[in-house]
């Protein structure tokens, strides 16, 4: 059985699949704020302070500079990402025992489970891993139905399964051939 979807990503897509592609993301940021008001709170400590106010206009300089840093290089991506992302075109998905098919722009892709390890599920969003940093994003608001979201969502999972199966199979049974860790072409 299959099941289809039809969308067209976005910056805003783009953005949030990395918050969930990578969770620490936006503590980083936090953490890269609160680092650098507490450089330029120590420095206005030490600037009320009696003696030179050389040092601490340094460390107040050094705070300041890397918490504009943050914020212009964070702002420079999400402009990057949303520009980039918003030029995607329309993409029509269909999911089947076998894998995905997506169509953009008149041209086919077939894509087998198999090319995927894993299927991470978020809000909005299925996140189809193929490494541990390159996935591709299918958004639920493409499907028709709660149904069809469910039904994506086993093809996805049952089909990545078999395929992690059939290779651990495969690693099994050259196991057994070349002796238990031995590698192919070895003596």
């Amino acid at each position: 059985m299959e099941v289809a979807a039809k969308y067209q990503l976005d910056g805003d897509d783009g953005l949030e699949c990395l918050r969930v592609h990578d969770p620490t993301y936006q503590k980083n940021i936090l953490v890269s704020i609160l680092a650098s008001v507490a450089i330029i709170g120590i420095g206005l400590v030490y600037l009320a302070l009696p003696g030179g106010a050389t040092v601490p206009l340094v460390v107040i300089g050094i705070g300041a500079t890397i918490l504009l840093m943050g914020l212009l290089q964070r702002g420079y991506l999400v402009r990057s990402l949303r520009r980039k992302w918003n030029q995607i075109d329309p993409v029509e998905l269909v999911a089947s025992e076998a894998g995905l098919v997506a169509t953009a722009k008149g041209v086919r892709s077939n894509v087998e489970w198999s090319r995927f390890m894993r299927l991470k599920e978020a809000e909005k969003y299925f996140l189809l891993y193929k490494s541990a940093d390159l996935y591709s994003i299918v958004p639920m608001r493409g499907f028709g139905t709660q149904q069809d979201i469910d039904r994506f969502r086993d093809l996805a999972t049952q089909g990545i399964r078999a395929a992690l199966r059939a290779v651990e199979q495969r690693d099994e049974a050259d196991e057994g051939r070349f002796g238990g860790g031995a590698r192919h072409g070895s003596r």
